[in-house]
């Protein structure tokens, strides 16, 4: 549920980042993983949270999301959590 609602988030923040370039995005695709294994202690615990993000542009001239460079990845959307759970955030399509 914690992957999901990380997912969640990072979409929206690219779908924002997104529309105030002027891309309109039909969708933003979130793909999410979160690896589990065990700690010194043997308790189950959440290992990492892997994030792919595709947006899915309205027309192929809307490619020009390359023009944002960093700035495109929402890396600080996850706030809290990155200081507990190392989060791994990519961009791909457009």
């Amino acid at each position: 549920m914690l992957a999901a609602a990380i997912g969640g988030c990072l979409s929206a923040s690219l779908t924002l980042c997104l529309n105030k370039a002027r891309l309109d995005p039909d969708a933003v695709n979130a793909h999410v993983t979160a690896p589990m294994g065990r700690n010194d202690a043997g308790r189950l615990r959440i290992e990492g949270i892997d994030v792919e993000l595709t947006p899915c542009l309205v027309s192929a001239d809307d490619c020009e999301a390359s023009r944002l460079g960093d700035s495109l990845l929402v890396r600080a959307g996850a706030g809290v959590i990155r200081r507990t759970i190392p989060p791994a955030i990519r961009q791909t399509g457009p």
